[in-house]
């Protein structure tokens, strides 16, 4: 399932306690993404969004726990980071979510990759409409048009500086 092991491993805080997560970019199969699917994640993780773009693929894991996943591609010509689907894990999710800032160790990651690409941060994705008001109260997203939010070199900055606190251990 593996393809690579991305380069860095990051401490947030969770609810319940503090764990060191690290991030891997992986192949999803068909069989994965239909065991993913009996577990309780909501998306099919084996359908690739439609772009010309290369999609990378990565995921968040708590040891060999997998707490989270993201589709997202660098678009060079217009020099962001497109953001296509995130998904924490169901037991992230609800009043007895395990971890509370999946989500934002994702977005800080996809948001991180921006700078280092030279996009000065620049994050762009579409919401469901259920999540929208969280992504800006919580995250800093802003509206763009087009059901689409984004955030900027300063919400990126935010976001890199809240949730990727790198680990001393």
């Amino acid at each position: 399932m593996l393809l690579s092991y991305a380069q860095d491993c990051f401490k947030i805080r969770g609810i319940i306690n503090s764990m060191k997560y690290r991030f891997e970019h992986v192949n999803i199969t068909k069989d994965f993404a239909k065991s993913l699917m009996q577990k309780g994640w909501v998306f099919d993780w084996s359908i690739m969004p439609n772009t010309d773009l290369e999609v990378i693929n990565l995921s968040v894991f708590a040891g060999s726990v997998l707490e989270g996943l993201a589709y997202y591609a660098q678009d060079r010509k217009e020099l962001y980071n497109f953001l296509y689907l995130l998904e924490i894990a169901p037991h992230n999710r609800g009043e007895g979510r395990i971890n509370s800032d999946v989500a934002g160790v994702i977005l800080a990651y996809v948001a991180r990759d921006s700078i280092e690409a030279g996009f000065d941060g620049f994050v762009v994705f579409e919401p469901i409409s259920v999540l929208r008001e969280l992504y800006a109260s919580k995250y800093g997203a802003k509206p763009i048009g087009n059901n689409r939010m984004y955030f900027d070199t300063q919400g990126a900055e935010s976001l890199v500086r809240k949730y990727l606190e790198r680990s001393q251990a």
